[in-house]
């Protein structure tokens, strides 16, 4: 007889996860449902930084976590060019 199991899942895995799958389950749908969860505060930035470095994820956080947060503090961009090359800089605006 086999004993069958759960994998018990937190807020901040579920979070880490889409992003590692985000070609799969689209870029609108996983970014939003990451913002939410931070918005309602089901998960902290702090979290899923440890839960990451667990996971073996940190480029994925690294690389979308910049794009949640600034969409989700009303960032105010600066369009800044210096010759050829073209810079944002990003100032965070709370409300």
């Amino acid at each position: 007889m086999s004993e069958k199991g759960y994998r018990i899942f937190t807020v901040e895995r579920t979070i880490l996860e889409g992003l590692k799958f985000i070609k799969k389950i689209g870029e609108r749908t996983d970014l939003k449902a990451a913002r939410d969860r931070l918005t309602k505060r089901q998960a902290t930035e702090l979290k899923l930084g440890k839960v990451a470095k667990e996971l073996g994820l940190e480029s994925t956080q690294t690389k979308y976590l910049e794009v949640i947060l600034l969409s989700q503090q009303n960032p105010k961009v600066v369009k800044i060019q210096d010759g050829n090359r073209v810079f944002l800089k990003y100032s965070i605006i709370s409300i």
